[in-house]
Parts: structure tokens; sequence; C-alpha cells
């Protein structure tokens, strides 16, 4: 009975891990892939995204999110949200979420310098040289309220510069995102999971045959 239960919690453990990294490894396995300079239709369902920022606005907003991991815990993450674009060989814009503090830093950075380049009125600040290499995830947007209206509000500024609001993508481009490792966690806990159920099984039917 003991070992039983014992295989019963570590198989409720793994279809939760599974459950979990589902998602990641979905969109993985699906193929699809876009790039920052795709037209903006490409960026309306989930999918790897990768690319090269070369423009940044914000941060827009900075929020702090509950983060699972793939063991099932929950760690509170800081996010940082901007407005980028790869305006040397594209025009879609799009929100791009980061925990990694360091790549904040870059984007934060850059963005001081766009900053400066579209409120210059002397024509003496040059068009800031930006390259920030990325890969990612194409999710939904936070749906926080806080979040919503910062992010309208960023839209309408940049709207003063010229960029019109079907240039954004609907979805949102979260840092890291998808990854093979997510694809070979899936498969193991699923496994694990198929185990754990068979020996559950044959269990069962073993104690009902010695109480007979």
């Amino acid at each position: 009975m003991k070992l039983f239960r014992i295989i019963a919690v570590l198989t409720v453990a793994a279809i939760a891990c599974a459950a979990l990294t589902f998602k990641d490894a979905k969109t993985n396995l699906s193929g699809k892939k876009v790039s920052l300079t795709d037209p903006v239709a490409s960026f309306s369902e989930p999918a790897a995204v990768e690319g090269t920022i070369t423009f940044v606005y914000g941060p827009f907003a900075t929020m702090e999110r509950d983060k699972k991991t793939y063991n099932g815990s929950e760690t509170e993450v800081q996010n940082y949200y901007y407005i980028v674009s790869d305006l040397d060989n594209g025009e879609t814009f799009a929100a791009f979420s980061t925990s990694n503090k360091e790549l904040a830093d870059k984007l934060s950075d850059a963005a001081d310098q766009w900053y400066d380049f579209l409120v210059d009125e002397t024509g003496q600040v040059s068009v800031p040289k930006v390259s920030i290499p990325f890969s990612g995830m194409l999710d939904k947007p936070e749906s926080a309220k806080d979040y919503v209206n910062y992010y309208n509000d960023a839209v309408k500024e940049l709207g003063y510069t010229g960029i019109q609001p079907d240039e954004f993508a609907e979805l949102t481009i979260y840092e890291g995102g998808a990854s093979s490792r997510s694809v070979c966690l899936f498969f193991i806990y699923a496994g694990v999971a198929v185990v754990g159920i068979i020996a559950l099984v044959f269990l069962f039917i073993r104690m009902r045959k010695n109480k007979q």
C-alpha cells in the first residue's frame, strides 16, 4: 500500500510537470518560427521568434510576475517591457519582455540613444547604431489593467514619430521562451507518467488478487 501511494504521488507530479512543459514543447515541435523582420501579420500566432533589435523604446512597464519552473515551483521575477523593431530590415514593432537584467540594461541604454535622436531638433544627433540579437517566443500579451494602460500610452507616444497602430504586433515577444530543453523535459515527464500509470494499474490488480 505504501509503494502504491509513493508511485501515485510521483505519477501525479510527473503529469503536472508534463502539463507545465507542454506549451513550450508544442511550440518548439510545430516548427513555426518568425523573424523580427517578417511582416506584422506573421505575429498573430504563438511561435518561436528570433532576430536582431535595432530600435528600442522603453521600458514602458516594469512588473513582477510569477514564473513557473519545470519542477513545478514558482519564483517571482522582475520583468521589463519594451517596444522593439529591426528598422534596418523590417517595419514590425512588437512588445518585448525580458527578466534578464543584463539584457534589460542593454535595451534601456539603446532606448536612451533613440530618445535623444528622436527629440533632437539640432540635427546633430546621428541615428543610433544598435544591434541586439535575441531569441524568444511569441505569446499573448499581459492582461493586467496597468500593463494594458502602459502599453497603450507607449503606442500613442510612438505615434507622434509617425509609427502607425497597425505596425504593432498583436502578440508579445517573451525573451527565452521555448527551447529543445522543454521538448526533452516534456517527453521525460510524460514517459515517467505513463510508466507510473502502468505500475499503478499492475499494483492495483495485484492487491485485488491478494484480497480474494
